[in-house]
C-alpha cells in the first residue's frame, strides 16, 4: 500500500517537474516562433517536408523538401513519420509553427517520463 502511494506521489512530482521545466525554458512563447537559433536549418527542413506533405498531398513514401539543387526536391533525410504526422494535424489546425514544436516536445517529454518510470522501477527492485 505504501509503495503504491509512493509511486503515485513520485509520478505526480515528475509530472509537475516536467511542467515546471516547460515554463522555465519559456516553451509557451517559443511555440509560435519560426525556425530560429542554431537549429534553424534543421527546423526549416522539417517544416519544409511537412509543408510539402500538406500542400502536395504526397504519399508517406514520397517525401520532398524545398531543395533547389535536386530534381523534385528529393534529398536524403531520416524516416519521415513525424513530418507526415505534422501534415496530418495541419489538416485540422491549419499550417502553423506550433504543431511541429508541440509534436517534438511531446516526444521528448514522453522520453523523459519513460526514463523516470524505468528509474523508478529499477530503484524499487534494488530496495533502496
Amino acid at each position: 500500500m505504501m509503495t503504491q502511494k509512493l509511486n503515485t506521489m513520485s509520478r505526480l512530482i515528475a509530472f509537475l517537474l516536467i511542467c515546471l521545466l516547460t515554463f522555465i525554458y519559456n516553451f509557451q512563447e517559443i511555440y509560435e516562433f519560426a525556425p530560429f537559433s542554431v537549429h534553424k536549418w534543421r527546423q526549416s527542413d522539417a517544416y519544409s517536408m511537412a509543408l510539402n506533405y500538406y500542400n502536395k498531398g504526397s504519399s508517406f513514401f514520397d517525401p520532398s523538401i524545398h531543395f533547389n539543387s535536386s530534381k523534385g526536391g528529393k534529398a536524403v533525410g531520416e524516416f519521415p513519420i513525424i513530418y507526415y504526422l505534422n501534415s496530418f494535424i495541419w489538416k485540422f489546425t491549419g499550417v502553423n509553427f506550433w504543431v511541429p514544436r508541440m509534436v517534438n516536445t511531446l516526444i521528448v517529454l514522453g522520453g523523459f517520463y519513460s526514463l523516470f518510470l524505468i528509474s523508478l522501477d529499477s530503484t524499487h527492485k534494488c530496495n533502496f
